[in-house]
Order: structure tokens, then C-alpha cells, then sequence
């Protein structure tokens, strides 16, 4: 599925570390991943007593 079992590789320095599989939230630079954050966090102050201020800096022209 398109949220399950994406592999995620750091490399730091040049050297490749182990993958490993993520099977929570949105990748970054897909189409769809701004969309279904939004949706993620559109209720997000209705289960908190805290403020919150929702700021997003990934935007594409």
C-alpha cells in the first residue's frame, strides 16, 4: 500500500546504513503527503489543551 512497508536508508558522511521499513506517516516529496498531512493534523488542537500553532514549510511552485 501506499503508506506500508516504504524502506528508509541514512547515509551520513557517505556511509550507507542499514535499511530499514517505515510504516508510519506521509514520505516527503509526494503528491499526495501535503494532502494527507493536512488531514492528519486538521483535528489536532480537539485532543490537546495545549496551544498549538500548525505551521508547514514544504511548498512547491
Amino acid at each position: 500500500s501506499y503508506l506500508r512497508d516504504r524502506e528508509q536508508i541514512v547515509i551520513v558522511n557517505g556511509i550507507r546504513g542499514g535499511t530499514f521499513v517505515i510504516n508510519i506517516g506521509v514520505g516527503q516529496g509526494t503528491v499526495l503527503g501535503p494532502t494527507l498531512f493536512k488531514i492528519y493534523i486538521m483535528d489536532l488542537h480537539l485532543h490537546t489543551k495545549l496551544f498549538l500553532v500548525k505551521f508547514a514549510d514544504d511548498s512547491t511552485l
